[in-house]
């Protein structure tokens, strides 16, 4: 009996796991990843916050991989919370994007992350 159950759970877990992350939602933004020579809009981004917690920004690579960060708008620099990398090249761009780049990955930050004055506002009802 118990290596039926065993059998039966261990199928229902093994269903459960596939060659593909969920995509992470948020909003498409442009980076070079992994060697790529030009910026697409092929990574997503999205504001998290835990209850005791500043809100900090996930970045989702088309890989899977991501990377959790800060934008210090009064310091004017990008702080990473995971790694031993900083970001650097920090810039903003004519758009009000912001341009830097993390462990030769680059990445441009949409304007409503950077100054949220500048984030689309949904049409009225």
């Amino acid at each position: 009996m118990c290596s039926r159950t065993s059998s039966a759970l261990a199928a229902v877990l093994l269903a459960g796991c596939g060659t593909q992350s969920p995509e992470p939602g948020g909003m498409a933004m442009d980076c070079a990843t992994g060697g790529v020579a030009d910026l697409a809009p092929v990574c997503s981004v999205h504001e998290q916050k835990a209850m005791d917690e500043d809100p900090y920004l996930v970045i989702w690579h088309p890989d899977g991989g991501f990377r959790r960060l800060r934008y210090l708008a009064a310091e004017r620099r990008v702080e990473v919370l995971d790694g031993a990398e900083q970001a650097s090249g920090v810039t903003q761009e004519a758009d009000g994007s912001l341009a830097f780049a993390i462990d030769g990955d680059r990445y441009r930050l949409p304007a409503g992350f950077v100054d949220p004055r500048a984030a689309p506002q949904p049409a009225p009802q």
